[in-house]
Formats: C-alpha cells, sequence, structure tokens
C-alpha cells in the first residue's frame, strides 16, 4: 500500500490534472513517486500525461516502471506498444503489444496494435532488407553517450539495434549507467574501457551483427578487427586528429555532424555529412509560470582547460549585473563549485543572483530555467547542449567559431561572441581553442537582456532553426542503406595499416 504522503500528493495531481494544471499535476505525481517509488498508479497516470503532454520518451520510462513493478499489466504493455510505434520505433513497439497479447489473450486494442506494426515492419523489410546494427560507446550522462543514443534511436526505427556500453569516466570515478532513458533492448554492459577482440568479437558473432557504429574508438586494431570479420564498420565522427587520417579508409562511412568536421576529412575517407537532430517533442518551450532566470549556462563536467568557459561567463555575468540590477544567471553543472578558480569561486559564493545548481538531469535538463542561453565554448565537436537549449526556445550568446556559427546566425537566433585568441591543444586535436572576447561576451549579454522584444523574437527563431529527429532518421538511414547496397561509394585503399 502507498504511503499517506504519497497518497496525498498522487489526490492533488489527480484534481489538478482535472483542472487543467498539467505541468503542476506532474510535479505532483513525482512527489507521490519521491514518497514511494513503487507507487504504481503514479508511475501510470503519470506516463499518461506525459504522453498527452508530447514528452514521450518520460512517458515510455514511467510505464516502464510499472512493467517492472508488475510483469503481468496487459495494459501497461499495449500503451508502451502505442508509445513505441509513435516514435517509429516498430520493433520495441511489436515487442510489447506481444507481451500484452501474452498476459491477455483477447486484448482488442493490443491485437490491433500488433497487426498494425507488423504491417509497418513488413513494409520496411521489403523496401531495404533489416540490418543488425551494433553501437560501441561509453553509456552514461555526457554528451557523447547522447549522441550514440541518438543515432542508436534513429537506427532503430528501420534496423534492430545492439550497444555495447563500454565504462567511461569522469575525474578519475568509473560511470555506466543503465537506468532511465539508459535501458535500451539489447544492451551488453562492459566493465572496462578497453576491449578486446576476443570480447568484441564475441559480441558481434552472437548478435550476428551486419555492422558496428564506433564513437571515438582510439584502437585501431579494433576497428581493423572489425573490419577483417567482413561486416560494414561506420564511425561518427565530430572531431579530428591529424594522425588519424592513415587509418581512416577502414571505415565503410564517416558520419559527420558538422560542415567542419565534413570539409576536413571528406577528400580521404567516406564521409557523409548528415547534420544533427534534436528530440523537439522533448526539447521544446516551456510556458510554466515559474519565474526564469535572465541567463542559462550549462557546464557540465567544466571540460578540459574550462572548456566550456564558465569562468569567462561568471566574470562577464559580473560586470553585467553592475547595469542590471534585476539580472540572474543559473548554472547547471555536474561537478562541484569547488572545480572553479578560487577568483571566480568567491564571486559566485558573494552573488545572491548566480545560482551555481550541480545535478545530474535526464532530458529534458534544466533549459527552462532562463531566457537565454550563454555558450562561450573554447571548443566542441557538436556542441549538443547548444542545439538542445536553441530546440528549447532560447536565442544563445555564442562563440564565432565552428562549430557553434554553424548553427547560430547572429542577429537572428543568437549573437555571436567575437574570437580574442586561438589555441592549438597539446592532445593533438585538429580544431584550435577559441577564446571568447570577455568584454564583448558581456556585451552581447547586456545587449541582449535589456531588449525583450528581440529576446521573444529570436526565442521562435531559434526553435525553427533545429532539426528533429525525422530529419536525422532520413538522412542517417540513407547512409545505411547506400552501404548496404554499395552504391556511389569512392573506395579508400591503404597498403599497410599499423595498429
Amino acid at each position: 500500500m502507498p504511503s499517506s504522503i504519497a497518497k496525498d500528493f498522487f489526490t492533488e495531481a489527480e484534481n489538478l490534472k482535472k483542472k487543467g494544471y498539467s505541468l503542476k499535476a506532474v510535479k505532483a505525481y513525482k512527489k507521490a513517486i519521491e514518497a514511494d517509488p513503487f507507487f504504481l498508479s503514479a508511475h501510470y497516470n503519470l506516463a499518461l500525461l506525459y504522453y498527452q503532454l508530447k514528452q514521450v520518451d518520460n512517458a515510455i520510462l514511467h510505464l516502464k516502471k510499472v512493467t517492472e513493478l508488475n510483469p503481468t499489466d496487459a495494459s501497461a504493455f499495449n500503451n508502451l506498444g502505442v508509445m513505441y510505434f509513435s516514435k517509429n520505433m516498430f520493433k520495441e513497439s511489436e515487442n510489447c503489444f506481444e507481451k500484452a497479447l501474452g498476459i491477455e489473450v483477447y486484448y482488442k486494442e493490443a491485437k490491433k496494435g500488433l497487426e498494425k506494426v507488423r504491417l509497418k515492419l513488413k513494409g520496411k523489410i521489403n523496401k531495404n532488407r533489416r540490418l543488425n546494427v551494433g553501437f560501441v560507446s561509453i553509456w552514461f550522462e555526457r554528451g557523447q553517450s547522447y549522441v550514440t543514443k541518438t543515432l542508436r534511436d534513429v537506427v532503430a526505427q528501420e534496423h534492430e539495434t545492439f550497444v555495447f556500453a563500454r565504462t567511461g569516466g569522469v575525474y578519475d570515478r568509473p560511470m555506466l549507467q543503465t537506468d532511465g532513458i539508459w535501458d535500451v533492448p539489447n544492451l551488453t554492459t562492459f566493465g572496462k574501457y578497453e576491449i578486446s577482440h576476443e570480447v568484441l568479437g564475441k559480441w558481434i558473432d552472437n548478435n550476428k551483427l551486419d555492422m558496428v557504429v564506433f564513437n571515438e574508438e582510439y584502437d585501431w586494431s579494433l576497428v581493423k578487427y572489425v573490419k577483417e570479420k567482413s561486416i560494414k564498420v561506420v564511425t561518427y565522427l565530430d572531431y579530428y586528429k591529424d594522425d588519424w587520417k592513415p587509418y581512416m579508409y577502414l571505415y565503410d562511412a564517416v558520419l559527420c555532424s558538422t560542415k567542419r568536421t565534413y570539409n576536413l576529412v571528406k577528400n580521404f575517407c567516406n564521409a557523409y555529412y548528415v547534420g544533427w537532430g534534436i528530440d523537439t517533442e522533448l526539447f521544446k518551450p516551456t510556458n510554466n509560470s515559474t519565474e526564469k532566470y535572465t541567463f542559462f549556462h550549462n557546464a557540465g563536467w567544466l571540460g578540459i582547460n574550462y572548456r566550456k568557459m564558465t569562468p569567462a561567463v561568471i566574470l562577464a555575468f559580473e560586470a553585467v549585473s553592475r547595469y542590471l540590477p534585476d539580472a540572474t544567471l543559473f548554472i547547471h553543472a555536474q561537478t562541484a563549485l569547488e572545480k572553479l578558480p578560487p577568483e571566480v569561486l568567491n564571486i559566485v559564493n558573494n552573488t545572491p543572483r548566480i545560482t551555481y545548481h550541480v545535478a545530474t538531469v535526464p532530458a529534458p535538463g534544466l533549459y527552462h530555467k532562463g531566457h537565454i542561453l550563454v555558450f562561450p565554448s573554447k571548443l566542441e565537436g557538436l556542441g549538443l547542449p547548444l542545439l538542445e537549449g536553441m530546440a528549447c526556445g532560447l536565442p544563445a550568446v555564442a562563440t564565432d567559431a565552428p562549430p557553434m556559427n554553424e548553427f547560430v546566425q547572429n542577429n537572428y537566433n543568437g549573437l555571436l561572441v567575437k574570437v580574442a585568441k586561438r589555441f592549438l591543444r597539446g592532445d593533438g586535436i585538429s580544431f584550435p581553442e577559441e577564446i571568447v572576447d570577455i568584454n564583448d561576451l558581456a556585451f552581447k549579454m547586456h545587449f541582449l537582456a535589456k531588449n525583450p522584444e528581440l529576446i521573444n523574437k529570436m526565442q521562435q527563431n531559434a526553435r525553427n532553426c533545429i532539426d528533429n529527429y525525422d530529419t536525422l532518421s532520413k538522412k542517417v538511414n540513407e547512409v545505411i542503406n547506400d552501404i548496404l547496397r554499395d552504391k556511389n561509394r569512392i573506395s579508400y585503399r591503404k597498403t599497410s595499416v599499423k595498429c
């Protein structure tokens, strides 16, 4: 039985929902679940409400919890099937409808759903042979993992997918997640980062893989080993080192999310520019009544050499706040405040208008906390938080350097900050660190913050400039189908490769 506190929050949520206060109802359901994590009805009703709000990933997350707590709930499996179908994840949808019918044989809705999804699958199989596609990647709350998961999700719309989740780490802490959005079908976890040929080969053979997609693989002998197994080998590439050039021919396709990377490698490997897409049903503007901060900055893990330029954001805000007494700054970080330089740490501690919030928050994150996204990063492969924030309707103040200026159009969906210095990193990455002019950063932040009409205009422009999953799915699956047919491919060969 749920606790009395949980029941009270649940009743409050039900009443709020009836009155049409959906967002407040969501909060009340969450409080009920916090009070009692095993409260089935709270998970179930919250899932249905999320689905009504078109937050399908969150809906799936809570319905999966229902099926874990009660594996005999046919309606939960049926509704999961409906939700997966809405995301074009037909194989997952089929599995859920089958489970619902296994529990309740005469479940009409599940039977109709299964017939519908099998028609979809049949149509796709007739169009292109379904492949078994494997992904090798770290797997936790980090940009690289989100990129892999996005690729996995869009490929799963047409093919069977498998994930080999290696253990990554931050600040010498091993990290690997298998809960929430990271709990995907056909997931294999591995307790180390380094992978032996034998371990990877067994995974490939057991799952009868046709293709393996790597994300940031540094062991070229592993790539060569997979290639020699006569299956297709693909990589996602958003940054590059010059000493990789002799090995890039190993890949049947190189997926580039930015024009900068594509233009750099297109002449010596099978590069495809696919751009990027965001789940715009999940990352979207919110109209809640909560008062928002003026500026939002996603600091993440801060990055090597403060790659996200969080200290510069704080210094610029200190200057801006002298002229805008109502301005506020929200910093969302995944590491402690003490990791910042002492002089910046003192500013944060002595400025009540700066909130430094440390938390690992699943998608869609905390972008709804701010009006303006401050993103003066010195180096990005893709810059995923920039795209996510813009999808949420935040105009961006960002570095006037690629890839940021591929997405931010000055005076249209944000403002670009001029670069003061450029440095090459010591780790061999071909792209320089682009250090913004802090005075120009402060000027752009001040200019935008004092012009609410311009903010409103840029909000819609920011949202409209972001491609969705459907666009990315079409491009990526076209590449996969081209590889399958060996269509219009340039052959890059190397007589010998040292691994």
